[in-house]
């Protein structure tokens, strides 16, 4: 009786913690259409900001170079 319940209670357990919660696969499909877009975005985003940094990259050793030349002057 003990093994059969200890074999019962396993079951149980088991079925209750590797099932997905109710709702689960309606959550995972809106998790999924809007993680997609907001992935895009983050990526554009990322582009822009480098972008950015070599603009200001640039523009800074463009001015270290006026910099120089005015010196020598």
């Amino acid at each position: 009786m003990n093994e059969r319940l200890h074999a019962a209670l396993a079951a149980i357990l088991s079925a209750l913690l590797l099932a997905p919660p109710a709702g689960a696969a309606l959550a995972s499909d809106t998790a999924a259409e809007t993680a997609a877009p907001l992935a895009r975005v983050m990526w554009i985003v990322l582009a822009i900001w480098l972008a950015l940094g070599a603009f200001l990259f640039k523009i800074d050793r463009g001015l270290s170079r006026l910099e120089k030349k005015i010196d020598e002057r």
